[in-house]
């Protein structure tokens, strides 16, 4: 058996197939688990194409662990804050705090590189 994921612990997984029920993430370690619909987001999900797509990865939090199966119960709602969410359909996209945004565009940044590159 492998080594499993704890209670609570928050990790990336790949969405691996989407059924009407939920979505079943894979995770490197070979464990698989489920996203359930009403894990999806707080608001009504009818159909989970609209937020997950197949290869995407998502970052979930382990609910619940099946040792006789080695499946997980995951959550993608449970991550964040609702005000947090940049968009309620996107629940893995949130928006990055003022303070961690201190850099230039590439557009603008690029000139002064290739600058310094041909000074060397």
């Amino acid at each position: 058996m492998v080594a499993s994921y704890q209670i609570d612990e928050i990790i990336v997984g790949k969405v691996i197939d989407i059924q009407p029920y939920g979505a079943f993430i894979g995770f490197p370690n070979g464990q698989k688990g489920l996203v359930h619909i009403s894990e999806i987001s707080d608001d009504y999900v009818k159909h989970i194409e609209t937020y997950l797509l197949v290869g995407e990865y998502v970052r979930v939090k382990v609910l619940a662990i099946d040792h006789t199966s080695n499946h997980l119960k995951l959550s993608i709602k449970r991550l964040y804050k609702k005000e947090e969410l940049i968009d309620q359909k996107h629940p893995f996209w949130f928006k990055v705090p003022p303070h961690e945004i201190d850099f230039s565009p590439l557009k603008d940044a690029l000139p002064k590189w290739l600058d310094d590159k041909l000074k060397e």
